[in-house]
């Protein structure tokens, strides 16, 4: 395959998540084979009915390697993609953004050169390679060696902004910078390198706080950021143990225990708690621009 090109036969439903990733770098196209066509700096992107999706052009590795882990195991595009920070630094990192029920959370956290030992022995990688039982662990010891920064934005906030039209990587976005603007007042120094788990190109990152007075920038944005920076993998871990806990007791809260995800065990209990709490109790604990939700209606 060409290096510039990366092809994916995706789902409906990841079809759908790249084409609202995408959707303000939509430009249009004639081609009747097309359900969308979008453009940044370095990469086209095509989405076409039959559920492929074409990326082209310099950074088109990276971008399809957001959707297909497997496309970055080949020789990444990027050279600095290779790069592990072991200086001192910031990152962030979200988690329940893919989960139907309960928040959305965002860390950002900073980490000294001279703990990366320290934290490794502590068994600190990515979160998504723990165990949830492992994430409690080494999250409930995290929360006390290291300066971060949490925010939640419950299921209330969110579908308030989401009817607002707020997509899910502005959202994002503006949780991700006051995250990290947040974290600046608890490190007593001024922050060298910030790190970013990539969800977006940074152009539009950037775009999506125009209207922000304070953000943050000089930001490495890298995909899989965890497996670059400490200080993301340890952001990510403190996401992932506050969600838990959250989902703990929302799950206490109604009486179910609540999955995770967005899959048919989702759907399941969605049903049984849509009846049992009714509409209005059951849009606090839930994503409501979800499928799932559109399958209760």
């Amino acid at each position: 395959m060409d290096k510039n090109t990366y092809s994916l036969e995706v789902s409906q439903e990841t079809f759908s998540k790249i084409k609202n990733f995408y959707q303000d770098d939509m430009v249009k196209n004639d081609n009747e084979n097309l359900d969308f066509f979008a453009r940044n700096n370095n990469c086209s992107i095509s989405g076409y009915k039959s559920l492929k999706v074409v990326f082209q052009g310099s950074k088109a590795q990276l971008e399809a390697g957001i959707w297909d882990p497997e496309v970055l195991k080949e020789k990444v595009a990027d050279p600095e993609e290779d790069v592990f920070f072991t200086g001192s630094h910031a990152g962030s990192d979200e988690v329940g953004t893919g989960d139907f029920f309960g928040p959305i959370i965002v860390v950002a956290a900073y980490v000294r050169g001279d703990q990366f030992q320290e934290l490794l022995d502590l068994g600190v990688k990515d979160s998504k390679k723990l165990s949830d039982e492992k994430i409690c662990e080494i999250g409930a010891k995290l929360i006390h060696m290291i300066p971060y920064s949490s925010l939640h934005l419950d299921n209330i906030k969110y579908n308030l902004l989401t009817s607002k039209g707020f997509n899910m990587n502005k959202l994002k976005a503006y949780l991700h910078n006051k995250a990290l603007i947040n974290l600046r007042k608890k490190v007593d120094h001024p922050i060298e390198y910030f790190v970013m788990d990539q969800f977006a190109p940074e152009r539009l990152y950037y775009s999506y706080l125009r209207d922000e007075i304070l953000v943050q920038r000089n930001i490495k944005f890298i995909t899989k950021g965890e497996d670059h920076s400490l200080a993301v993998a340890c952001a990510s871990i403190i996401a992932r143990y506050s969600f838990l806990i959250k989902m703990d007791r929302l799950s206490k809260n109604v009486g179910v225990s609540l999955p995770k995800g967005a899959g048919p065990e989702v759907d399941e209990v969605a049903e049984e708690l849509y009846h049992k709490l009714g509409h209005i109790a059951f849009n606090n604990i839930c994503k409501n621009n979800f499928k799932n939700y559109e399958k209760l209606q």
